[in-house]
C-alpha cells in the first residue's frame, strides 16, 4: 500500500485537512509543500486508486487533490467516492479541462506544474469558501 498517512496536529489552530492523491511523489511533494504555505494540514498522500479509496473510508479529512490520471487509469471513481462521501475535492491535471469526462468538467481543476497563486484560486472554489448572501 503506498500511503503515507500523517500525524494530527500542526501549527495552526483550525486548518483544513488535506489528502493528494498524486502518483508523482515529485508533485505530491510539491503539492504539500504549497499547501502547508497556505495553512493547510496535509494528511495523507495516496498514489494509487486502490490506496485513495481505503484511504476515504479510514479518514476523516476536509477535502482532496486527486490527479485525474493515477499511473495511466482516470480517477473519477476516487471522485465519485468523494462525492458520496460529500468531501470537496480539486481535480489536478497536466492536461487540459476538457480531455475530462463532461459531467466532471464543472469541479475545480488544478493545472500542473502546481503554482501558489493557482492552488490558492481552486481552494477558494470550494463549498467551504463561499461567502452566504445575507438577505436584509
Amino acid at each position: 500500500m503506498n500511503v503515507i498517512p500523517f500525524p494530527r496536529g500542526g501549527g495552526n489552530s483550525n486548518p483544513k485537512r488535506v489528502l493528494i492523491v498524486e502518483d508523482e511523489s515529485l508533485m505530491a511533494l510539491l503539492l504539500e509543500h504549497l499547501l502547508q504555505e497556505l495553512g493547510y494540514e496535509v494528511v495523507g498522500i495516496c498514489a494509487s486508486i486502490h490506496d485513495a479509496l481505503s484511504f476515504i473510508d479510514k479518514e476523516f479529512f476536509d477535502l482532496a487533490i486527486l490527479d485525474i490520471n493515477l499511473r495511466g487509469i482516470e480517477s473519477y471513481e476516487v471522485a465519485d467516492k468523494l462525492d458520496d462521501h460529500r468531501v470537496p475535492f480539486i481535480f489536478s491535471t497536466g492536461y487540459d479541462v476538457v480531455k475530462l469526462l463532461k459531467p466532471y468538467r464543472e469541479y475545480p481543476t488544478l493545472q500542473k506544474p502546481y503554482e501558489m497563486q493557482s492552488l490558492k484560486s481552486e481552494l477558494e472554489k470550494l463549498p467551504f469558501f463561499q461567502k452566504k448572501k445575507i438577505l436584509t
